[in-house]
């Protein structure tokens, strides 16, 4: 078991997607003999030899790590590891044909002449908008990712790269592409995942992002309860902003959000499921002067300082409108954390007060480490659940851990 917290490294997670070692053209290949079920009608729908077919195969199967096919004198039967690629295959080929056909692409079919070689340069310019920091996280020369960089541009007969002070960024079409690029990436990998779980390997990752509440609330027994199942899980935990939690999900780099959920997203791509209400309390040390008051008002707390959430965060607006009314609003000394662990520090050491969530302090209230103060806040109960893209498909592991997930939000 391997357990990884912390911001992700967006360019890490990438550069480490097994997809990348998968050849287009055998995919194709590899889709046509399932489709056709015949090697020889393969070969003709693909426009390619029947031995160039086999050759692909055989590579693939190498890839993957899992025989594919059956030979036999009736003709090739997929193996159950094939009918679960050719799942992912068919959904990844698929993003990037909604991609495409949204494109005003002269060429008659650039899905069928892209390479991964020129997927990746894409997506690499996307991310460090220079040719030669691209070629250099890519691990190649300068001039070689130039090519491959203006060869798809050459195949949609499109410009996709934009000089600026900046630096490069990507055209509308480009980026559209360079997006369904990741997301096509991130199925294969899935079906890489798949194909493990299906021989009891089980050494595949789940890339979780989590907001704040769920690292001490419902995330530590989870966690706990995936890794008894599958001892060779691999687990990054993500602590970012949500803007970016989101963005990292909409492109495939992260699995689901864990957290508090939004009244409102400006995306329509993205499913929100809750899992239990919360609300939030005032805390402070035990031997705070307010710990052992009763009906404490809001005119008794305006002396102390505050530990509160980010700015933008649901918590931070209900603090800032809960005070908006009155003249001498804390303002002073604000610590912005949403770490239970720093909270909890904090408090103990000085007289100053917390608004966070009820379940995220549930466990250091009942050990008797903070005290909640008997104020009414009139908040609203907040939804948190999961996070996810609206056509996900998760694997056998990442199913477990949602289930898992719904069975504790009682």
């Amino acid at each position: 078991m391997l357990i990884n917290s912390g911001y992700l490294d967006i360019q890490k997670n990438y550069s480490e997607m097994k997809s990348e070692r998968l050849n287009l053209r055998h995919l194709r290949a590899f889709k046509a003999v399932c489709d056709t079920g015949s090697l020889s009608q393969a070969a003709r729908v693909s426009h390619l030899s029947q031995p160039a077919i086999t050759q692909g195969l055989a590579k693939l199967t190498k890839s993957v790590g899992s025989d594919l096919f059956i030979r036999s004198a009736r003709g090739v039967t997929p193996t159950e590891a094939a009918h679960v690629l050719n799942q992912r295959v068919t959904r990844a080929f698929d993003i990037l044909t909604r991609a495409s056909t949204r494109t005003t692409a002269r060429s008659q079919n650039p899905i069928a002449m892209v390479t991964m070689t020129q997927l990746r340069a894409l997506i690499a310019v996307d991310i460090h908008r220079n040719f030669t920091l691209a070629a250099a996280h890519l691990g190649i020369s300068q001039p070689s990712l130039y090519r491959s960089a203006k060869d798809i541009e050459a195949i949609w007969q499109q410009p996709f790269y934009v000089k600026t002070q900046r630096g490069i960024i990507l055209s509308d079409i480009a980026e559209r592409i360079a997006r369904a690029a990741q997301l096509f990436l991130a199925e294969l990998n899935q079906g890489l995942d798949d194909i493990a779980v299906l021989n009891g390997t089980s050494s595949v990752a789940l890339n979780i992002a989590c907001l704040p509440l769920s690292r001490g609330a419902i995330l530590p027994q989870a966690l706990n309860q995936i890794t008894a199942k599958f001892p060779s899980l691999q687990i990054h935990v993500i602590e970012s902003p949500f803007d970016d939690m989101l963005r990292d999900l909409r492109l495939g780099r992260v699995d689901f959000i864990i957290g508090a959920l939004r009244d409102t997203l400006a995306v329509d791509d993205i499913v929100q499921t809750p899992l239990f209400m919360d609300r939030l309390g005032v805390y402070c040390a035990v031997d705070h002067p307010l710990a052992k008051a009763s009906q404490v008002k809001r005119d008794d707390v305006l002396a102390y300082d505050w530990i509160v959430a980010r700015s933008g965060t649901p918590t931070r607006d209900f603090f800032d409108r809960f005070f908006a009314s009155k003249p001498h609003h804390p303002g002073k000394a604000l610590i912005e954390t949403g770490s239970s662990v720093l909270v909890r520090g904090l408090l103990n050491e000085s007289q100053k007060l917390a608004m966070i969530s009820q379940t995220q302090m549930h466990d250091d209230l009942v050990a008797g480490r903070v005290a909640r103060l008997d104020i009414s806040l009139t908040d609203a109960p907040r939804t948190i659940g999961v996070i996810t893209r609206k056509d996900w498909a998760p694997n056998r592991i990442q199913k477990c851990f949602i289930d898992i997930l719904h069975d504790r939000k009682s």
